[in-house]
């Protein structure tokens, strides 16, 4: 079938795009710490961020497998545990002799382990495991080459300023006003979750709507009818009354200079979605 045949051919630009980002970054390592903290001794952790990346790069073809069968609960459920590991690795540094390294390691294993739920799931789950045989058929590797550069260009500049904002913010703020910064981005983009669930799900059912000159316009609605329940259910409690509940866990200094970025960061958060 055509769409086996898409993804067998997209394994090897997927695959020789993650080694081309993990070597990249590795030889690049000490200029970019070097670059960024005006110090080589983050070589490491950029090295190992890059391997990280790598695999989230590979873990897109079972990852879109997933999202074309309209499988979003185990795919959220996997991206679940994989956040669990996550949270976790913040709990282990606190008393680790290097809270860097584990925090970056727990990253890179959460790749490892995101990489192979999705996999498992597509061999055992969909019984696709044929389409993970690599093939090289020139039209869909050109296809796929084609798309590559945009794709890549807008995954970098996202990365790039995920990546800058906290870099940039660290380097000019002292370590308790950037934990206030770090804390407001993460309730507001923690939310952005639930948003893609089902946008993911909804997605599915556009393309095939569009594709078979079927009505759309509902479901854009809907759409926009998540976006108001995203805004009234969850930001605007979180801007208006969020400040007792930061206060009952982090004290009112915290929930004082936290509540304002919460604030902005809200309204960008809202923002962002109704664009995405």
């Amino acid at each position: 079938p055509q769409a086996q045949t898409v993804v067998q051919a997209a394994i090897p630009l997927y695959a020789g795009l993650a080694v081309t980002v993990m070597v990249a970054v590795a030889l690049l390592a000490e200029p970019i710490s070097q670059g960024i903290w005006q110090s080589p001794d983050y070589r490491l952790p950029i090295a190992l961020v890059g391997a990280a990346v790598g695999l989230m790069i590979l873990d897109a073809v079972p990852a879109s497998v997933m999202q074309s069968h309209n499988k979003l609960l185990a795919l959220n459920i996997n991206r679940l545990m994989v956040d669990a590991l996550r949270v976790a690795a913040l709990y282990l540094a606190i008393g680790a002799a290097d809270p860097l390294i584990t925090v970056i390691s727990f990253f890179l294993a959460s790749a490892m382990l995101k990489l192979l739920l999705d996999s498992a799931y597509c061999v055992y789950g969909l019984k696709a495991g044929a389409v993970f045989r690599p093939r090289w058929v020139a039209s869909e590797v050109w296809a796929n080459v084609r798309l590559a550069p945009a794709m890549f260009f807008v995954a970098a500049l996202s990365l790039l300023i995920v990546v800058y904002d906290k870099t940039f913010v660290a380097k000019t703020v002292s370590a308790s006003e950037y934990a206030y910064y770090a804390f407001a981005v993460d309730v507001c983009v923690r939310a952005h979750i639930l948003y893609f669930a089902f946008s993911g799900t909804m997605y599915n059912v556009l393309i095939r709507r569009y594709a078979g000159s079927g009505a759309t316009t509902g479901l854009l609605t809907s759409y926009l009818i998540a976006l108001a329940v995203m805004a009234l259910g969850y930001y605007l409690p979180l801007s208006t009354l969020g400040g007792p509940v930061i206060t009952a866990f982090l004290g009112e200094t915290f929930s004082t200079h936290t509540l304002p970025l919460v604030r902005i960061l809200a309204l960008s958060s809202l923002l962002y979605l109704a664009f995405s």
